[in-house]
């Protein structure tokens, strides 16, 4: 991952589990269930949007 994406990598955090997305919140939001990605995608505040967006993650390319 560190290699990929130019972060060092001791910046990368990778925690693999069980969950399911509903059993999450990002974002001050429960993360949506397969398929309703762009829905949350817009109930997330605008600056937070714009965020996402400046690193290139519109609510196009947004999935779980």
């Amino acid at each position: 991952m560190s290699r990929i994406s130019g972060v060092p990598a001791e910046n990368v955090w990778i925690n693999l589990c069980m969950l399911e997305p509903t059993d999450m919140v990002e974002y001050g939001r429960v993360l949506p269930g397969p398929g309703k990605e762009h829905e949350w995608f817009n109930t997330l505040p605008a600056s937070v949007r714009e965020r996402l967006e400046s690193l290139g993650i519109d609510q196009h390319k947004f999935q779980l």
